[in-house]
């Protein structure tokens, strides 16, 4: 129980010290207040989610903790595969459906993506866009328990139908601190980069600069490169280039 006003004009009545029961009062309701906030995060949400859900929700019962980028570039220069591994980390007791998204910049029309089968789930629902980005929603084909697996993997690919040469470069804007961000990035031989670079910056605008030399990568004539990043929070990481 936490006193109210009238308790608290009694014991002042007898000579306790207002301003300290005042303080005590405030703390009490704060603790209450905590705890029922500690509640509602803790009710396990996601047993009353559906695949109809919000993205925000269905997000909200995980965080990302590593996500590594498998890119595969044709002849032209032109996207062919896009493959994702994300590990994630249980933010609730339970995960059951997880959340992605995706577009091809240099043809924005509708049927250029198609999610190609490439983990142990199910599409749920998924809608796309008059410039042809898709929104996901898979449901895992086990519910993830956070007491028996805190860390899961979720895999899945797009596969690009377009013979539109892409943007030179490949980046993602990381909102929450997160341990690591790949690139594994496979060119046609014939159709590697100039010269290609990685790129970290708060700026948006970051890939499209010319880079330091700190930033070059070593071009080889097998048009595999790789990159790592670690402990990103609030930045830009990828990679980019200059095509032939």
């Amino acid at each position: 129980m936490v006193a109210s006003e009238q308790l608290v004009e009694g014991y002042v009545a007898i000579g306790a010290n207002r301003a300290g029961l005042v303080r005590l009062r405030d703390a009490a309701l704060d603790g209450k207040a905590a705890t029922r906030k500690t509640e509602r995060l803790t009710r396990a949400p996601e047993a009353e989610l559906t695949a109809d859900a919000s993205i925000d929700e269905i997000r909200g019962c995980y965080s990302i903790d590593s996500v590594e980028h498998i890119v595969t570039y044709g002849e032209r220069g032109v996207l062919k595969h896009w493959t994702t591994v994300t590990r994630i980390r249980c933010a609730s007791p339970t995960v059951k459906y997880f959340a992605f998204s995706g577009n091809y910049a240099a043809d924005q029309r509708r049927g250029v993506l198609t999610v190609a089968k490439s983990g142990d789930w199910s599409i749920a629902r998924s809608a796309e866009s008059e410039k042809g980005a898709l929104d996901v929603v898979v449901e895992l084909a086990r519910p993830v328990k956070q007491a028996e697996t805190p860390f899961f993997d979720v895999v899945h690919r797009f596969d690009v139908r377009s013979d539109s040469t892409a943007e030179p470069h490949l980046s993602e804007f990381v909102p929450h601190f997160r341990d690591r961000t790949a690139y594994r990035v496979q060119f046609e031989p014939s159709a590697g980069p100039q010269r290609i670079w990685h790129i970290r910056s708060n700026d948006a605008a970051a890939a499209l600069r010319d880079p330091t030399d700190e930033q070059l990568l070593s071009c080889n004539g097998h048009g595999f490169y790789h990159c790592d990043f670690r402990e990103i929070d609030r930045e830009f990481v990828g990679l980019a280039w200059n095509w032939r």
